[in-house]
């Protein structure tokens, strides 16, 4: 499969995403109910058809359908026939599915230092000053080569840089001992309502994610349950994506990416966003595309996504957009503003009397530049749309090789263990510090006699007389040699 159909336009002319162009990243948008999810699955199951695997967040549940094949429908025929689409058949999809939880997939999991503070600080929402104590606190474990590998690993070490901050601040400034204690409480918290599902070994491997010469699944995540907590669910996806950016070698150009991650719901990733943390959502976006990485945000307005964001979303799809108000007919002046036209097609009216399944799409040619926008009537998709049986999904996920690797879970030695041994070493040498002092305190001293002995005795008297003797011999000489000279 060359390219990805999308559906056919309105001058009757297929409408197709270029394979080559696809890790210049896009945007899906539309509101509630216009077809989003539909678009969602027709991309997916080309991408893993032609090579690409995928990997997308089901905020809803119902993407698990692309495991299985569809059935046919009135509505099917009648966009096979605008397409002009002859030899379609319905199939499934090579899929792999993901749970935090580990209740409708495999867990996925990773080392609370390869999170790493900035994410960490977004997930608990912490203030300026706690954010810079995890830092510290990062920076802390790295030197001391204490391994942060679940929570319980963060709190041992927070309350051992809450008992040592005075000897600490040299070298580390000042630390708070209030602010750590906000800290420790937002991890109770979080350990309550989340448990330690998150954190933990093995940590997923990001290369298993990637299309292979024989495999290019469907890597679908639960996140129904992840979307309870929108901090959670974006500081989630946002990691992988930095992990598929730090692991995976550069590959320039290339006819068709490795991966392609769709980002459900971005606009939480991008709510009340720090400043660090937006830096870093754009420099993964800008600089991923080399390493055959491209991102489809996914959200109902367009407008929720950053400027900044959206210059680097070279192909768009957008469905039906509300206009009711003065604020939404603003908006999709702007959205039209922003896709380029050929003067004859009227983007804002044409967004706000899309149907259902109908869109306006731009895509980016072979040089590169976005074609004119063009209302497209999309493709039907080849699996089944809505969910399946969740024992299906188990034995879809039972038959890849990679089942085992994530169903057991690795206890090794993290900093709390460290640091236990540490505070026990110490306290025994304190002990055995205090005995020693003790005992030499309670032992008796060694008392000296002044009695002399016979021998003794004998040899002072000796030296006595012989000393008189010598004086008085000394004295007879001096009084004789003084007599002579007179």
């Amino acid at each position: 499969m060359k390219d990805i159909l999308i559906g056919n336009g309105d001058l009757g002319e297929n409408v197709v995403l270029r394979l080559d162009q696809s890790n210049r990243h896009g945007l899906i948008a539309g509101a509630t109910g216009t077809g989003k999810t539909i678009t969602l699955q027709i991309l997916a199951e080309q991408f893993s058809k032609a090579g690409t695997s995928v990997f997308m967040a089901d905020v809803k549940g119902d993407l698990s359908g692309l495991a299985e094949a569809g059935k046919d429908h009135p509505e099917v025929q009648r966009r096979l026939k605008a397409a002009g689409v002859e030899d379609f058949s319905f199939s499934k999809n090579e899929c792999f599915f993901w749970d935090m939880f580990g209740k409708s997939g495999l867990p996925i999991r990773c080392r609370l230092d390869r999170f790493g503070p900035l994410l960490l600080s977004r997930l608990f929402d912490l203030n300026d000053i706690q954010s810079d104590i995890v830092h510290i606190a990062f920076r802390i474990a790295k030197d001391k080569k204490w391994p942060l590998i679940k929570l319980e690993d963060l709190r041992a070490l927070l309350g051992w840089i809450s008992d040592n901050s005075d000897k600490l601040r040299n070298d580390y400034g000042n630390i708070a001992k209030n602010s750590i204690g906000a800290i420790q409480r937002d991890l109770v918290a979080y350990a309550d309502v989340v448990g330690d599902n998150l954190f933990g070994e093995p940590t997923l491997d990001v290369n298993e994610l990637i299309a292979t010469d024989k495999l290019s699944p469907i890597h679908i995540l639960d996140a129904t349950k992840l979307m309870q907590n929108k901090s959670l669910y974006s500081s989630v996806l946002l990691w992988i994506l930095d992990e598929l950016y730090n692991t995976l070698p550069e590959s320039g150009d290339s006819d068709k990416p490795k991966l392609v991650f769709f980002f459900d719901e971005a606009h939480i990733l991008f709510r009340d966003a720090p400043k660090a943390l937006m830096e870093k959502i754009e420099l993964v976006v800008r600089l991923i595309r080399s390493k055959g990485v491209g991102i489809f945000f996914v959200t109902q307005n367009p407008a929720d996504i950053p400027q900044v964001i959206q210059s680097q979303l070279g192909n768009r799809i957008i469905h039906g957009l509300r206009g009711f108000t003065q604020k939404d007919q603003k908006m999709l002046k702007n959205i039209s503003e922003s896709l380029p036209v050929d003067g004859k097609f009227d983007v804002a009216k044409s967004l706000g009397e899309l149907s259902v399944g109908e869109s306006v799409v731009s895509v980016l040619n072979e040089k590169g530049s976005p074609s004119d926008a063009r209302k497209v009537l999309n493709m039907p998709p080849f699996s089944k749309i809505g969910p399946i049986d969740t024992s299906d999904i188990r034995k879809e996920n039972e038959s890849h090789s990679t089942f085992n690797k994530y169903t057991k879970t690795v206890d090794s030695e993290g900093a709390k263990s460290l640091i236990q041994k540490a505070n026990k070493k110490r306290e025994e040498d304190e002990h055995e510090e205090e005995d020693e002092e003790r005992s030499s305190r309670s032992r008796p001293k060694k008392r000296t006699s002044r009695r002399q002995t016979a021998s003794e005795a004998m040899w002072k008297s000796f030296l006595r007389r012989f000393g008189s003797a010598i004086a008085t011999l000394c004295i007879s000489f001096i009084r004789s040699f003084l007599k002579g000279k007179r």
